[in-house]
């Protein structure tokens, strides 16, 4: 059963990528007490990375999230692309709450 990520481990896996950069998941999990590299990426890329943007969404970033989404259908790397700071997975998880049926 995988446990919620503590501060400790948030600043320990930050200080690991400014060392060893943001690409040696495996490596960089290896360091770290009870974490897998496919963890420690997501941790990074959806919730510690700089420039993340959370919290409401925009009508402006909804728009393109729909329009995107009529010519790049799941594709959400490329739609995170058209939403700078919009991790992937956000987007993925906001379409299927709340736009997917619109």
């Amino acid at each position: 059963m995988t446990q919620q990520w503590t501060v400790r481990e948030d600043k320990e896996l930050l200080q690991l990528i400014d060392k060893y950069g943001a690409k040696r998941w495996s490596y960089i999990a290896s360091l770290m007490r009870h974490r897998r590299g496919k963890q420690c990426r997501d941790r990074y890329l959806n919730h510690l990375r700089p420039g993340i943007k959370t919290g409401e969404w925009s009508k402006e970033e909804e728009l393109i999230l729909v329009e995107g989404h009529k010519v790049l259908g799941t594709k959400w790397a490329a739609l995170a692309k058209l939403l700078t700071g919009r991790p992937e997975n956000a987007i993925k998880n906001h379409w299927h709450a709340t736009l997917r049926c619109k």
